[in-house]
């Protein structure tokens, strides 16, 4: 790699760089991001643990956790949201603290060697952290099919098809073709694929109150 220089100072190499609360890399994978998150999430969780020991009902605990840590895990997920498995798992990891700790305090017997979360996750109603990443993903297209999001920039992201015939089955917004995973699985073309397969639901759904009702009826836990 070069080095570069204005008026005779050398620039500073930077391979990451923080804006608007999340973190980019130069290979666009988002892992210094993740890494951020689970480190938060266990900052978090932790202070939720050691403030709530004597509390007798779950709601309280499940209130929390979507108050403090929800919104850290979400936020600006249409973006960083991973398709590597490694990295899904990595959040995910930190999601079954989560609800070892429920299982622990509320006697739900569960062996310690035992990674099979589904039972406390459906007595506590907590998806995997996939399947809330995907909720937030449906609901920002949603906006922009409403017009809740109109901003010219994020609408000209999902150009609609010009037909010069009509078919039986339509993609409504152009899916451009992709050499490799990188661009294949990378934000927009990942949400573009996302909206032509709830595009006809969306015409059916009329607010985001019955959009959420919809979603969380579908989704998936461990």
């Amino acid at each position: 790699m070069y080095d570069y220089y204005v008026c005779e100072t050398q620039l500073e190499r930077v391979f990451t760089v923080r804006d608007l609360g999340v973190i980019y890399d130069c290979s666009f994978s988002f892992q210094d991001h993740i890494e951020w998150i689970v480190k938060r999430f266990l900052k978090l969780l932790y202070f939720i643990i050691r403030h709530t020991f004597s509390f007798d009902n779950y709601n309280n605990l499940i209130y929390l956790y979507k108050s403090l840590i929800l919104p850290v895990l979400t936020y600006a997920s249409v973006i960083w949201r991973p398709s590597i498995g490694l990295l899904i798992s990595r959040l995910e990891s930190v999601h079954h603290k989560l609800l070892r700790h429920l299982s622990y305090r509320f006697y739900i017997p569960m062996h310690r060697f035992n990674h099979d979360y589904s039972q406390v996750s459906r007595k506590f109603h907590i998806g995997t952290i996939d399947s809330i990443l995907g909720i937030y993903d449906v609901t920002f297209l949603f906006k922009i099919h409403k017009n809740n999001i109109n901003h010219r920039d994020i609408v000209n992201i999902f150009p609609p098809r010009s037909l010069n015939y009509m078919f039986r089955r339509v993609k409504h917004l152009a899916e451009d073709a992709c050499n490799n995973n990188y661009i294949f699985y990378s934000s927009v073309f990942r949400l573009r694929r996302l909206y032509n397969e709830w595009y006809d639901r969306f015409d059916c759904i009329e607010n985001i109150h019955q959009l959420k009702c919809t979603l969380y009826a579908d989704i998936v836990y461990y």
